[in-house]
């Protein structure tokens, strides 16, 4: 098995769970297990008819239903019927909620709460960094790699997430001098010209062997409806395996499903 390992990156209704589930149906006979982490898969599954026959979808909506989605189902499940496909939708979130867990069984709190407490003690809390949790953040970080590198690294399986957009910082500031705050050079480099990042911990772009990128545009039609049409983007910045990879954002087409016009980035 040579996996495929594949990040969506994109604003919102930009059809990155819809890719998803059209992986789904172009593999009929791989076993699809997906961590639905914003409850929505099933959602945007009824445009295709519903869940595919072969797609499980998991509640993961926080740490301990993701441990134990991952423990109970995906892990043995995924090792019994090698080259199935593991899904995360959406990526961030297992990050965001590694540090809810945290606050909420080392102090019973929540995050914010936290973050607030730390705020007043130490600057750094709210100012780009964890040093406000003293170390604590190694803790979190091995609640999130659990499963992504679970996954990515463990099982035999192609990996498939989608993460949300988030504002891209220049490591170098408008004086020329280096930005605290700014995102690593090689995140910088590989999404300038898209002008977003992925959410989520900022090493997942490294665990994945391919990067695409999706955006939307609306366009109104002049009738007397006022019809307004979407056009979707497909970009590829990063591939490690295919030479050459790497394209532009490119208009994809809509086909017909059903009464409705729906875009397949992954027929594209």
């Amino acid at each position: 098995l040579k996996p495929e390992t594949l990040m969506i990156v994109g604003p919102p209704n930009t059809g990155k769970t819809a890719m998803l589930v059209r992986v789904a149906l172009a593999n009929p006979n791989k076993p699809c297990w997906v961590f639905d982490n914003e409850r929505k898969v099933a959602r945007v599954a009824d445009l295709y008819g519903g869940v595919p026959a072969n797609m499980q979808v998991l509640e993961t909506y926080d740490m301990q239903m993701m441990f134990d989605a991952m423990k109970t189902v995906v892990l043995p499940e995924a090792k019994a019927i090698p080259g199935g496909i593991v899904m995360f939708d959406m990526i961030e979130k297992f990050w965001e909620q590694a540090q809810e867990h945290f606050a909420s069984a080392v102090n019973g709190s929540t995050l914010a709460e936290q973050m607030l407490s730390l705020r007043k003690e130490n600057e750094n809390a709210l100012n780009g960094g964890f040093e406000g949790f003293q170390g604590d953040w190694k803790t979190m970080k091995g609640w999130h790699n659990y499963i992504v590198e679970g996954a990515l690294y463990r099982l035999p399986v192609h990996v498939f997430a989608t993460a949300g957009a988030a504002a891209l910082i220049a490591p170098i500031d408008a004086s020329g001098k280096a930005n605290p705050r700014g995102d690593e050079p090689a995140i910088y480099s590989m999404f300038r010209e898209i002008g977003f990042k992925p959410q989520g911990e900022k090493r997942n772009v490294f665990r994945f062997n391919t990067v695409l990128v999706t955006t939307a545009t609306d366009t109104t039609i002049k009738t007397k409806q006022g019809t307004t049409k979407r056009k979707y983007q497909l970009g590829c910045v990063k591939d490690v395996r295919r030479q050459p990879a790497l394209f532009p954002m490119t208009e994809i087409p809509l086909e017909k499903v059903g009464e409705l016009e729906l875009a397949d980035p992954w027929l594209e």
